[in-house]
């Protein structure tokens, strides 16, 4: 099992330095770089939901929040929180993960939930700062783009399906439907960064009913 973690946190870290240095090289978009650090996390704590006990899971959170304070205090990596607005989104992702590691009635609930910040949360924010320059609406706010929402229900609703198509979480057509569609409302509504708390905690909540 330790070796797997210790593999999973080489891999992300070799990822890490890799898309820094592409960043630097092509002087890459910050939001994009940002998403790539937050899909690499997403993805070695849904690995981790399987494989790693809840207390490690759960102290290697508390580890990156205390990391992501002290990069704050001491003005380290500053391209990571500039996203042109307000946000404590570095903040309140290990946060959202140890509350979604408490409430999970399962590993695989809680690697779909994480998943669903991973992924459809970053397809939102890259897609939309691509595509979605035309079609946009403030949301408490905050600008949003159609084309973001989007992105975020499909990557959404193709997490939950192969979940439940798996049979890791027990097949459930309304849950299907109505999941990715509270989800992106959730994604809509949580700004400032609140969306990395809220959605793998409603995540979690939505999948414990299935």
């Amino acid at each position: 099992m330790y070796d797997l973690i210790i593999l999973s946190l080489i891999t992300g870290g070799v990822a890490f330095v890799a898309g820094e240095a592409l960043r630097r090289k092509y002087k890459g978009s910050n939001e994009i770089s940002r998403k790539l650090v937050h899909l690499l996390h997403g993805l070695v704590l849904a690995c981790w939901a399987f494989i790693a006990p809840v207390w490690l899971i759960i102290s290697a959170e508390v580890l990156f929040f205390a990391c992501v304070l002290a990069v704050r205090y001491l003005n380290l990596l500053p391209w990571m929180r500039q996203v042109g607005r307000v946000s404590y989104g570095d903040l309140l992702y290990p946060i959202g993960v140890i509350l979604a590691v408490l409430l999970a009635d399962s590993p695989a609930v809680l690697a779909a939930a994480i998943l669903q910040l991973a992924l459809a949360d970053s397809a939102a924010a890259i897609i939309g700062k691509k595509w979605g320059h035309t079609k946009q609406y403030i949301s408490f706010g905050q600008a949003k783009s159609v084309a973001g929402s989007m992105a975020f229900l499909v990557v959404s609703a193709a997490i939950t399906g192969l979940f439940m198509v798996s049979g890791l979480i027990e097949y459930s057509l309304a849950l299907l439907i109505i999941a990715p569609l509270i989800l992106t409302a959730v994604e809509n509504v949580a700004g400032y960064g609140f969306d990395n708390a809220f959605i793998p905690v409603v995540a979690v909540v939505l999948l414990n009913l299935a």
